[in-house]
């Protein structure tokens, strides 16, 4: 089930919004806070991140362009929400990187099949993601102590059959003494057998 994230400082349009959203056919969470929806954000990346914007407050464009720029969170198509019909506020976000946009305040039909629309647009760009991803598998020294193995792809299909290869005696035998970081954030949601063969993975 796929993730939408909404990051609206507004608390009356928060809960008017989470009213809106609730029982649709997707998982949804949201947040009064730029900084918590940030944290959310970049530990558990949506499918699609909805903001309510004001032109007068600086956190919500400040947290849209960190996104824009994190190469975890940068593909995740943005849906803004706009107090007013300010064109060259829209012209702005749309520079930095929305997908779309809808003015408050928002019809609870609009809302529904604007994010239906995005979430779409959102699978495409993780399955050309996935196609253009030559190493779905990665390691990374952070420093001398700490190795991040990063799993870009579905565990199953993608990472399960490079892993054999990356994990070899060798390998393992350099990092033992080690701090080590499995960093899933990219992956899509995982099945009761893809779950099962990540613990498999995490024994070695």
């Amino acid at each position: 089930m796929q993730l939408v994230l909404l990051i609206e400082t507004d608390i009356r349009a928060s809960k008017e919004f989470e009213r809106y959203l609730a029982g649709n056919r997707f998982r949804f969470v949201n947040t009064t806070s730029s900084k918590k929806g940030l944290e959310y954000a970049k530990s558990a990346p949506p499918d699609l991140l909805v903001i309510g914007f004001h032109p007068e407050e600086r956190d919500a464009v400040d947290t849209l362009i960190y996104l824009k720029r994190d190469p975890i969170t940068k593909y995740i198509p943005v849906l803004a929400l706009i107090r007013e019909s300010n064109q060259p506020f829209i012209d702005y976000l749309q520079r930095v990187g929305i997908s779309g946009f809808l003015n408050k305040p928002v019809k609870q039909n609009e809302l529904v099949q604007k994010i239906n629309d995005l979430l779409h647009v959102s699978e495409k760009i993780r399955a050309n993601i996935v196609k253009e991803t030559h190493h779905h598998v990665t390691i990374s020294l952070n420093n001398e102590q700490r190795t991040v193995i990063t799993f870009r792809s579905g565990i199953k299909n993608y990472v399960l059959p490079e892993i054999r290869n990356v994990l070899s005696h060798d390998f393992i035998k350099s990092i033992i003494n080690k701090h080590i970081c499995i960093d899933i954030r990219t992956l899509p949601e995982m099945n009761q057998e893809e779950l099962q063969i990540l613990e498999k993975i995490l024994k070695l």
